[in-house]
């Protein structure tokens, strides 16, 4: 099995080899990489576009806002912005490391109660900066549907 990859470096320079999947135990066999810097091997996607945070309450602080437009003047491509937090059940208080948007919670009798007051907030915001779209990250959610081990830091 072959896989190619590709390696994007500081300078601008993509690298491209194809790794194989070895049935047979390792060996120490030599390996020479050439990389032809003087060889265009066609355009370099703008990676570098994509921006991430943990702390999504920021995003529509004045601060946030402005960092978003200032993000999306570096290029003419769209900036992408992952937000972590975006499901942590929580009042919206910023702090660090972590945020949280209280989409989901319950109520007395456990019937599901959605406020998407905060999340709005935050997408309000990339669509104001204008080249800025969103990356959406949902990997933590409401703390009602979480297994959250006793002492683990974690907020949800």
């Amino acid at each position: 099995m072959a896989v190619l990859a590709v390696v994007c470096l500081g300078t601008g320079i993509a690298v491209c080899f194809t790794l194989r999947a070895q049935s047979k135990a390792p060996t120490s066999e030599a390996v020479t990489i050439r990389v032809h810097t003087d060889q265009p091997y066609g355009k370099l996607p703008p990676i570098w576009n994509f921006w991430g945070y943990d702390e999504p309450n920021y995003t529509y602080a004045a601060n946030g806002k402005k960092l978003l437009r200032e993000l999306a003047a570096l290029t003419p491509e769209p900036v992408y912005i992952r937000t972590h937090n975006l499901l942590t059940t929580g009042d919206g208080t910023a702090a660090l490391k972590w945020g949280s948007t209280n989409v989901y919670t319950e109520d007395s009798s456990g019937n599901p109660v959605y406020s998407w007051e905060i999340l709005d907030r935050i997408f309000d915001a990339y669509r104001d900066a204008g080249g800025s779209a969103p990356c959406v990250l949902i990997r933590r959610g409401p703390r009602s549907k979480c297994c959250v081990r006793p002492g683990s830091g974690s907020r949800n």
